[in-house]
């Protein structure tokens, strides 16, 4: 990886242990992880925004295991 706060989408399924490129895409519209598009068709995630939305999604499940 390079200096770059972006992530390409075969990186951000990687750092996000997803299975392909097609299950992020997927998860992408599902779950709303946060993403820019740049031109057409191509995804960029920052690593800081998908680490606050772990952070986010973690708290929400122990959140719901509590209630």
């Amino acid at each position: 990886m390079t200096d770059s706060p972006y992530l390409t989408a075969p990186e951000a399924a990687a750092y996000l242990r997803y299975a392909s490129v097609r299950a992020l895409y997927k998860a992408v519209a599902e779950l709303h992880i946060p993403c820019r598009r740049r031109g057409g068709k191509t995804f960029l995630f920052r690593k800081d925004e998908l680490d606050r939305w772990l952070a986010g999604e973690s708290a929400l499940r122990i959140q719901r295991r509590v209630s």
